[in-house]
């Protein structure tokens, strides 16, 4: 359990039946059709790349991305996706580790447009946190990076537990040239 996570200053309330699994080869076109929806190509760009990078985890040609399936219910809607902060060793993430335990990252998206606008985000990033860390005790810390001109996800993320600690431009890739707010989360 993450004894420190809180909701509006309260403790949270675990009653919105969330659960959470291992993506598998089922949820191909779940996913393939999430990232291509507008509401999440807006922040995460090709979709293609985006499915591409899920294919080859999924198949096994890559292991660098772990593809989680958030549920309310019995009713797929969100994707988290989770790595080990260390491995690459990016230069930007290197001063944000946790001094002892492993530290991950953390990338969230909310598929189905019906989900949206509910109130479902912060509980459900405070259950799944709670649920990797039950099966990862060593996890102390979790990082996040949403792009700055993204200050729903932003909010979301703090009043989920997170706290902005810098700012980075990527030089390549998808989101080549976009400011991203680097944000931790400290479990222990």
């Amino acid at each position: 359990m993450v004894p420190s996570l809180l909701y509006d200053g309260a403790p949270m309330d675990m009653d919105n039946n969330f659960t959470f699994r291992r993506a598998d080869e089922s949820d191909h076109e779940r996913v393939h059709g999430w990232f291509a929806m507008p509401h999440v190509s807006e922040y995460w760009g090709d979709a293609g790349t985006n499915t591409q990078d899920f294919d080859d985890s999924m198949n096994g040609v890559s292991n660098l991305f772990n593809y989680w399936i958030g549920e309310q219910g019995d009713e797929p809607f969100c994707l988290m996706i989770t790595t080990d902060a260390a491995s690459g060793e990016p230069e930007h993430l290197m001063p944000h580790l946790a001094r002892a335990g492993d530290t991950w990252t953390l990338d969230v998206l909310i598929g189905p447009l019906e989900f949206m606008g509910r109130g479902l985000a912060v509980p459900m990033l405070q259950a799944f946190l709670n649920h990797i860390r039950q099966q990862n005790p060593s996890i102390n810390a979790v990082l996040i990076d949403p792009e700055a001109n993204n200050p729903r996800a932003i909010h979301v993320y703090e009043k989920a537990g997170f706290r902005k600690v810098s700012e980075f431009t990527p030089t390549e890739g998808e989101h080549k040239g976009l400011l991203h707010i680097l944000m931790a989360l400290h479990l222990a």
